[in-house]
Order: C-alpha cells, then sequence, then structure tokens
C-alpha cells in the first residue's frame, strides 16, 4: 500500500513536470536571472572595456607626446626659427659644422588634412630627405608653436577612438624650452660659401660657384670612385706638362674665407709639383701651398687655407694645378674631396 502511494506521487510529479511550471515558479526564476545578470553584463563590460580604454589612452599620450618632443628636438638645435601660417607651423634651420663637408639642415611642420596628422619634411643642402607623419591630430589648432624671445613652447592634443564610445580618450602635453636662438640666429664660427663632394659624379655638383669645373692645360681630370666615395682626379696625359682644375665664386664681402680640400697624392717623381692658388679672375694668382715628392703618403689628408686678404672682386677662382717636367715618363695623381670655401660672420 505504502508502495502504491509513492508511485503515485512520483508519477503526479512527473506529470507535472511535462506539463510545465507554474506562473509562481515562472516569475521567481525570472526575479532571480535579473538580479544576476545586471552586476554581471557590468562585469563583462568592465572586462572588455578597461583594456580598451587603457589602449586608447597610452596611444593618444605616446601620440601627442611624440609631436612636442620631435618639435622640441629641431628647436634645440635651430640656428633659425620661423613661425609660418596654416597649413604650416614653423620652419627651424640649421648647420652642422661638426662634419666636413658642413650639413645644412630645414625642416618644415605642417598639418595633414587627410591623415589628421603632423608632417615633418626634412631637407639636407637643400634637397628633401624624408618626409614624416605624426598623428593622431584632429585639428590643426589642436598643435601649437609659440615663439618668445628665447623660449619656445610647444602643445599637442591628440585624440583616439576606441571600438566603444567610451574607449575614447584625449591626451595634452606641453613643452618650453630655451632655445639658442632669440631675436636674431646666432653668429657660428663660419659658414658655407661654396662647397663640391663630387658625388654627383660630374663638374657641376656642390653648391655657391658661379661655373662648372674647367679643366685646364693639356693633362686630364675625371670623377672616379675611390675608397667608397667619389673624388675629382688630376692625372698627366700624354705630353702633358701643367694640368689643373679651377671653379670661380664670389669671394667679397665676406671675412677671413678659407679653402678647405681633403686630397690624395700618387707617384711624385722628382721635380713634380702641385700648386693650390687662388686669385680675381682675370688677375694674377696667388699659390697658398706647394706640394712636392714625399708629399705622396698613400692616403687622404684634410688640409685647410686661409686666403689672403686681396681684392677679389666680383668674381674669384681657385685652382689646383699639377705640373710635371718628366713629359712622357711621370704618372703623377692628385686626387680630391670634399672641396669647401667657408667664411666667419661678420660682427656687424
Amino acid at each position: 500500500m505504502k508502495n502504491k502511494r509513492l508511485n503515485s506521487f512520483l508519477d503526479l510529479e512527473f506529470l507535472r513536470f511535462q506539463n510545465g511550471i507554474s506562473l509562481l515558479e515562472l516569475a521567481v526564476t525570472l526575479a532571480i536571472v535579473a538580479v544576476i545578470s545586471v552586476p554581471l553584463i557590468g562585469i563583462i563590460s568592465q572586462i572588455f572595456s578597461s583594456p580598451l580604454q587603457w589602449n586608447a589612452e597610452m596611444t593618444a599620450t605616446n601620440n601627442s607626446s611624440q609631436v612636442v618632443q620631435l618639435i622640441t628636438d629641431d628647436a634645440l638645435q635651430a640656428q633659425n626659427i620661423t613661425i609660418l601660417d596654416k597649413p604650416d607651423y614653423v620652419t627651424l634651420e640649421w648647420v652642422n659644422h661638426s662634419t666636413f663637408p658642413s650639413i645644412t639642415y630645414k625642416v618644415t611642420y605642417s598639418y595633414d588634412e587627410d591623415s589628421k596628422s603632423i608632417k615633418r619634411i626634412e631637407k639636407i643642402n637643400d634637397d628633401q630627405a624624408s618626409t614624416s607623419l605624426y598623428g593622431s591630430i584632429d585639428l590643426y589648432e589642436d598643435v601649437v608653436i609659440e615663439k618668445k624671445g628665447s623660449l619656445v613652447k610647444v602643445t599637442a592634443t591628440s585624440s583616439v577612438d576606441g571600438i566603444f564610445e567610451n574607449a575614447k580618450s584625449t591626451s595634452f602635453r606641453s613643452s618650453l624650452a630655451r632655445v639658442l636662438v632669440d631675436d636674431e640666429p646666432p653668429l657660428p664660427s663660419n659658414y658655407l660659401i661654396a662647397w663640391d663632394d663630387f658625388e654627383t659624379k660630374n663638374f657641376i655638383g656642390g653648391d655657391g660657384w658661379k661655373n662648372d669645373w674647367v679643366v685646364n692645360g693639356n693633362g686630364s681630370a675625371s670623377i672616379i670612385e675611390d675608397s667608397g666615395t667619389h673624388v675629382i682626379k688630376i692625372f698627366r696625359a700624354e705630353n702633358a706638362q701643367i694640368s689643373s682644375i679651377e671653379r670661380k665664386l664670389k669671394l667679397s664681402d665676406h671675412s677671413n674665407p678659407k679653402l678647405q680640400a681633403v686630397i690624395k697624392f700618387e707617384n711624385f717623381d722628382s721635380g713634380d709639383l702641385v700648386n693650390v692658388q687662388v686669385g680675381p679672375s682675370g688677375g694674377s694668382f696667388t699659390t697658398l701651398t706647394t706640394f712636392s715628392k714625399g708629399s705622396d703618403v698613400g692616403s687622404y689628408q684634410s688640409f685647410v687655407w686661409s686666403l689672403p686678404s686681396i681684392s677679389f672682386g666680383d668674381e674669384a677662382t681657385v685652382r689646383i694645378q699639377v705640373y710635371t717636367p718628366n713629359i712622357g715618363t711621370s704618372k703623377i695623381g692628385v686626387l680630391i674631396d670634399q672641396v669647401e670655401v667657408v667664411s666667419e660672420w661678420s660682427n656687424d
């Protein structure tokens, strides 16, 4: 009898399960689910959004800091700073005299509307070397460059959008630097009047000259590669006693000009000479130095000559001349690189 009642109870419960749950049970279940799901959704949202928020903040901070640091670093080297109008910001110029030949840098910062970035254009000796973009900068006004006396202030605001709306972040960075330039650029010890490193592989390279290199005499000259760089070589052609190269430039109004060059001598015979000369075009030349047998040490040597205090007029000529009395036997050669004419800044 007892087992029969138990079986009847189980049959009834099974029937209830098959017929579904009651409205009261359903209401209780939904209430429990609602209580649990609200904080659970918040936890899941935090799990996904926190890294995105952190990533956006880091990206925005890096972008704004990078823009400020780049402009400040260039400003600290500049010898001339020019504030520009939209879409440009500033042009920074300086000359590196620690290298030979000296290198002139010109860097311009502007705003690139298409990419929402800051554009940095670098030129070396007037040749464009590189163009770089740095973002994310939404508006031109998000970067401000100010110069007051010897102080340069750079501010940048960068905004980065994340996957979710609450992942967007904005970073503001600013830097104040005391630079070398004030209202006038500083006067470096010297500046470049004319130069040629022969890397153009022809007789028309460099800058500051009034004409191309000219070969005189019965000898010859050519651009060759030596020790990984290009040089101009003067050598004795058959039956040539004198061979020279020369080039014109303006030296008047320059204070204490100097001629610099890197030279290697080959195969000097007794009586062979190399003269380095300067003078007014159409006038007599002054010999700065004469090299003879014993000068060919087998390697390049750097030389600097102070040019004489004579009136050069509107045009002067620099000449390097090879002389040999040994026609038909001499194999003398002169390899020349990194020719520069520099001058001191006037104190006026």
